[in-house]
């Protein structure tokens, strides 16, 4: 588990030693495909941002997992701690994926993008 805790920590550290700057810049909206005032560009351009970082996590942890469990020798025990960290990287998985479908079917509802169904 302190793993884990490690490599969130470093990936953390990373992120934001890569935002840091030493002088003041003025965010354009438009740079980041997000119309200015609109809480819907918005929540989307959040919704894509931590998709953009959670599905490489997630990804990351994974692969952790596999090799822990690759790694564990036959010991039932270090077995099943790998098992529950692929299972967790899973559903985490499952939780960015599912917010980000969530998020882009509200957003063509909101503004009528949504295409017609099919004539079957």
């Amino acid at each position: 588990m302190k793993y884990i805790k490690f490599i969130f920590l470093i990936s953390f550290l990373l992120l934001l030693a890569g935002s840091v700057q030493a002088q003041i810049e003025t965010i354009n909206a438009n740079e980041y495909n997000m119309p200015a005032g609109d809480i819907a560009g918005l929540i989307n351009g959040v919704v894509n941002w931590v998709a953009a970082i959670a599905a490489p996590m997630c990804l990351v942890v994974l692969i952790y997992g596999g090799i822990r469990y690759a790694l564990s020798g036959g010991n039932e025990e270090k077995a099943e701690q790998a098992k529950k960290v692929m299972k967790y990287a899973t559903i985490g998985v499952a939780i960015v994926i599912g917010a980000y479908a969530i998020t882009q079917l509200i957003r063509a509802l909101i503004s009528g993008d949504v295409p017609p169904a099919p004539n079957v």
